[in-house]
């Protein structure tokens, strides 16, 4: 698998439940990074509000159920791998 041994970011497109998941752990476990963590989100699961509070973490307060500090995936996957399910189905403001 090439791209396994690149630092490049890659696209994995495919109808939903074609197995994109499982192709990005598989670059992922063979990339240096294997050693972090994989860090999934399917971007359309959540409402945009939740998501970008899931993605980048949130204080205390900043909305009705933030009841403490949490850090954003984006900070969890440092050192490993974010994958972005269904990122191309998003609303475009997102």
């Amino acid at each position: 698998m090439t791209v396994a041994h690149t630092g490049a970011s890659v696209l994995l497109q495919g109808e939903s439940g074609t197995g994109k998941e499982l192709i990005a752990r598989h670059i992922h476990n063979w990339r240096d990074r294997a050693t972090g963590p994989f860090v999934p989100i399917n971007c359309v699961a959540l409402p945009d509000h939740r998501l970008k509070a899931e993605l980048f973490g949130h204080e205390k307060g900043a909305f009705t159920d933030a009841r403490s500090v949490q850090e954003g995936l984006v900070e969890v996957a440092h050192g490993g791998t974010l994958f972005l399910d269904e990122i191309g189905e998003m609303e475009p403001h997102m």
